[in-house]
């Protein structure tokens, strides 16, 4: 979409469904590969989600792009970007609005103030026009152009046949471009993309380009998407706006009143057939079963979808690993044919060597760069940066699995996707073609039958290692040829699917760390504050004596900074007894606990809710908040100012670090009203709650998975 709209330096580039910033990021990169002057481009976007609109602006920020607005709320019912009475006019304009939704605001865009319903209302359950139109208002006049993803029913649906009359009659249309299947995440549905001109070139009026890219698309594993060449034929094919047999048509409007204004694809460029490689090795049984085996007492789909739209709470229920489901996937693959196989005989030890002076590669994998039980690689080090050692003289290629022969139980496995150089003491290998799918080999080494052998041959104590004559002597069960790409297939889709939800949970913490300065930076420059001192009650810590153990017999719990691991405080490693609580100084529920010295990291200030009432030592305070602050507002506030309040810890006279109570008490807490602070506090837990519903998801994926690998790779029968 970017590559046909051909940004140019200085213009505006506005998306009104930004998400986290996608679109208008790929506008700045393309002036870059064209070596362009890309800081002088303004960017605008609209999200109504609170999370992927932070993270919208984190991402222009992280991008060194410095003149951008990112605004939150409902494009529809409430636009941000306005000038006076009308909205903002751009250059460019790429969208890709929500599909076909149902609940929006239809009797208030029938008298819209913006003049938005220029072609018409739409529909109740399809309000895909209704962005067509806001994003055409926001035209420039000479300039404006846009490219907007929507689903082929825009283009035929009959609901919207008379305002799809009428914009076809404004000859504002200049393509429709008819995309091939599976290329977005957990959907196999095919999707359009139409390109909008407010003044077309003089030999484009009148014509609409249609090109027919359904078979433009290469499918990997388990993923679809669109490479250089299918870009570069697209792109070549919309800037000729010529004839392309069995690809492109130009149709004039003469054409298109003929068909009832209908801009279906097919009516003028016939779709080809579609060539045996680009078929999808999936069948329907097996996509059937995937899916009944993702599914527990919410599906991952659901949770996905619930973390990724609504403003409001997600309704995330925590899923559990479904047994039963993988059991009944495990009894669809045909056992019969199933081979006892040695290691050795289906993967090879590659031991091409490499000098790494000597140029031709510039990154390595040491040990500390691959992860347990993580079959990608995610760090690296560059050659030349350091000493290498004389261990780092092995090649290894892009597809080639590597696998650490220390201390095998951490379960070093990865598959590499780049080439690269890494020491003789990690294993180099590849399947025998014929045998065993490279693509299964990762995870066959992941499974417990794998990792129990490794261990047991390994030799050494204090360094365990294994030579790969013992992991040659490892015996399994192989599929045939034909069933092993159906078992990698669901092994890479679970990967796949806990890999979105990994980058939910690092989204979601990096959304509520921005949300927390904003808020706390914005308040504490536009209203009155409080000192620390004045926020609650302040109590000191006392540990009852160690020498009287009748103090230490009861089930009071008594916190200590080891105890603060979690935000919420409700039970303690040690107890004391109704003695001892005479003894020492305990706060109710309610309270904050913060750690004043000891415990104190460099990255790290505990501080904690307690849900019961606790005693607690000497290294900490409590704070009972007055009635004009809530608990959960100063917990917040406490998270905010973590990097100011570290850095005030010293160190104490015995070497511990230690909190001073003059620099925190010198502190200030915006002083806001309650239902304020209540509103702050539920935008905060809002991305909490997407964070550990995202965690939730990827330990349940990896039970799931590892039940699945388990019962695949068994003892012989």
């Amino acid at each position: 979409m970017t590559e046909m709209l051909q940004p140019q330096p200085g213009e505006s580039i506005y998306d009104p469904t930004c998400g986290s910033g996608g679109m208008l990021l790929s506008a700045i990169a393309h002036l870059r590969r064209q070596g362009q002057e890309w800081r002088n481009v303004r960017l605008y976007g609209q999200e109504r989600n609170l999370m992927t609109s932070s993270i919208a602006r984190m991402n222009c920020f992280l991008h060194g792009i410095e003149d951008f607005r990112i605004e939150r709320g409902d494009t529809l019912a409430e636009p941000k970007l306005v000038q006076g009475d009308r909205l903002m006019r751009f250059d460019v304009v790429l969208a890709n609005p929500p599909y076909s939704i149902k609940q929006w605001d239809r009797d208030a865009f029938a008298s819209d103030p913006w003049g938005r319903n220029l072609y018409g209302t739409p529909p109740q359950g399809r309000a895909d026009y209704a962005f067509w139109q806001h994003i055409l208002q926001g035209l420039a006049p000479r300039t404006g152009r846009c490219a907007i993803l929507f689903p082929h029913g825009v283009l035929f649906r009959q609901e919207e046949a008379d305002m799809r009359r009428k914009l076809i009659e404004a000859d504002i249309i200049e393509c429709v471009l008819g995309l091939g299947p599976n290329l977005f995440y957990n959907s196999s549905m095919e999707a359009c993309v139409v390109i909008c001109r407010t003044a077309k070139a003089k030999e484009r009026r009148n014509k609409i380009l249609f090109i027919n890219a359904i078979n433009e698309v290469t499918r990997e594993r388990t993923q679809s998407f669109l490479t250089d060449d299918h870009i570069e034929h697209i792109v070549s094919a919309y800037q000729s706006f010529k004839d392309a047999t069995s690809f492109a048509k130009v149709a004039s409007l003469e054409e298109i009143r003929a068909n009832d204004h209908s801009l279906k694809i097919d009516l003028y460029v016939p779709t080809p057939a579609v060539p045996d490689s680009a078929k999808s090795e999936t069948n329907g049984d097996l996509s059937a079963a995937l899916g009944a085996w993702m599914e527990s007492r919410v599906q991952v789909r659901d949770a996905l979808s619930s973390v990724l739209t609504d403003a409001e709470l997600p309704r995330i229920i925590e899923a559990k690993p479904n047994l039963q489901a993988v059991a009944e996937l495990l009894s669809r693959f045909d056992r019969s044919q199933w081979t006892r196989v040695r290691f050795g005989n289906v993967v090879r030890s590659v031991k091409d060597t490499i000098d790494p002076t000597s140029g031709e590669l510039n990154r390595y994998i040491a040990g500390e760069h691959l992860d347990s039980a993580d079959v990608h690689i995610r760090r690296w080090g560059t050659v030349g940066d350091g000493y290498l050692g004389p261990a780092f003289i092995r090649r290894f290629r892009k597809g080639q699995v590597l696998y650490g022969s220390r201390r095998t139980y951490l379960k070093k496995v990865a598959m590499a996707d780049f080439d690269g150089i890494t020491a003789n003491t990690t294993f180099v290998l590849e399947t025998v073609k014929g045998k065993l799918l490279q693509e299964l080999l990762p995870w066959l080494m992941l499974s417990e039958r794998f990792t129990q052998h490794s261990i047991r041959e390994s030799k050494g104590s204090t360094n365990p290692y294994i030579n790969f004559p013992d992991i040659a002597k490892f015996e399994f069960a192989l599929p045939p040829l034909d069933q092993q790409p159906r078992i990698a297939e669901i092994l890479w889709a679970v990967d796949e699917v806990s890999e979105r939800f990994q980058e939910t949970e690092a989204a979601s913490e990096i959304a509520t760390v921005s949300s927390r300065r904003h808020h706390f930076e914005s308040a504490l420059k536009e209203c009155a504050a409080s000192s620390v001192t004045e926020i609650g009650h302040w109590s000191s810590g006392k540990t009852p004596s160690r020498d009287r153990r009748e103090l230490w017999s009861g089930d009071f719990p008594w916190v200590s900074p080891k105890d603060m691991k979690t935000d919420l405080i409700a039970d303690a490693e040690e107890h004391i007894s109704e003695e001892g609580r005479k003894a020492s100084i305990e706060v109710g529920a309610g309270a904050l606990l913060i750690v004043i010295r000891g415990m104190i990291l460099a990255h790290s200030f505990p501080v904690g809710i307690t849900q019961r009432p606790v005693a607690f030592n000497q290294d900490m305070k409590a704070i009972t908040p007055c009635d004009t602050y809530s608990v959960d507002y100063l917990f917040n506030w406490f998270k905010w100012s973590t990097p100011v309040i570290l850095a005030r810890i010293s160190d104490s006279s015995h070497g511990t670090k230690r909190l001073s109570m003059d620099d925190l008490f010198s502190m200030k807490v915006p002083k806001l009203p309650l239902a304020e602070q209540r509103k702050v506090v539920d935008q905060i837990n809002e991305l909490e709650a997407v964070k550990s519903a995202a965690n939730r998801n990827v330990k349940t994926l990896a039970a799931m998975r590892t039940a699945f690998l388990n019962s695949i790779v068994t003892d012989w029968p």
